[in-house]
């Protein structure tokens, strides 16, 4: 069995990593006077992450639909509660709409999440 310490990896994204800003979103289905589907957000700034910016070099990552300039995202574990496709994020002045969260779990853990986004 696999003894991997969670305060390990929240402590080296906390130090090493960026702050972004988290925006969830909740569509309904009303729609405004205008006939456009409606939703509500939230912001939470300030959570740490680690930061991977897809390059040209990247084929695996572009065979997918990624191109230049979209990013993969690091969270810790205690950032669940806004880990979901369709969550924004807030980086250096751009927003990234999440379209794939992945959670890498040891023993049925959850540790972290890898969260691919793209430019919008």
């Amino acid at each position: 069995m696999v003894n991997l310490d969670q305060r390990f990896i929240v402590r080296e994204i906390n130090y090493y990593g960026n702050t972004v800003t988290i925006r969830t979103v909740n569509s309904s289905c009303a729609s405004s006077d205008w006939g456009d589907a409606t939703e509500t957000t939230v912001d939470y700034p300030n959570i740490k992450c680690a930061v991977y910016t897809i390059s040209a070099d990247d084929i695996n990552y572009r065979e997918k639909g990624f191109i230049t300039g979209d990013m993969i995202f690091f969270f810790d574990s205690t950032n669940q509660a806004y880990m979901a496709a369709g969550n924004r994020i807030l980086y250096d002045n751009h927003w990234y709409q999440m379209s794939n969260v992945k959670p890498w779990k040891v023993a049925d853990t959850i540790y972290s999440y890898e969260v691919y986004t793209k430019k919008i």
